[in-house]
């Protein structure tokens, strides 16, 4: 089964039509073909572009849950802050350090950026 049948099929069973973040603790989910494929499902997509060392997330970052009114960005951003605070903790990972949140109208799940992109690679591809 593949993971856009899983997520559907989960947003299905919550009866939601997106999630508030759509976030992979894996590597290199921030990759053009990922961004494309998965963005449609959240409003906000939190992932790396490289490789992420094997610790993963630092799951204290959900602390600022414990806060009322908590905002889908303030939480994703926390779990991206708390990422790279943990990862440059770590002096033996030598891996690049990323850990992005993107609003999903700003991803090819906006209709209007699949254009730009197809622009722009026009623009260093010529057809």
């Amino acid at each position: 089964m593949s993971l856009s049948i899983t997520i559907m099929q989960g947003l299905a069973q919550a009866r939601l039509d997106k999630f508030d973040i759509l976030g992979f603790d894996a590597c290199l989910m921030m990759a053009f073909e990922a961004v494309a494929k998965f963005s449609k499902y959240c409003d906000y997509y939190l992932a790396s572009e490289e490789l992420e060392p094997g610790h993963g997330w630092d799951w204290n970052a959900l602390d600022v849950l414990q806060s009322a009114n908590v905002s889908p960005l303030a939480l994703a951003s926390s779990i991206a802050d708390g990422f790279l605070q943990h990862v440059c903790a770590l002096s033996s990972f030598e891996g690049g350090h990323t850990q992005q949140v993107l609003p999903s109208e700003s991803t090819l799940a906006n209709p209007d950026v699949l254009p730009s992109t197809d622009t722009a690679s026009t623009a260093v591809y010529p057809r």
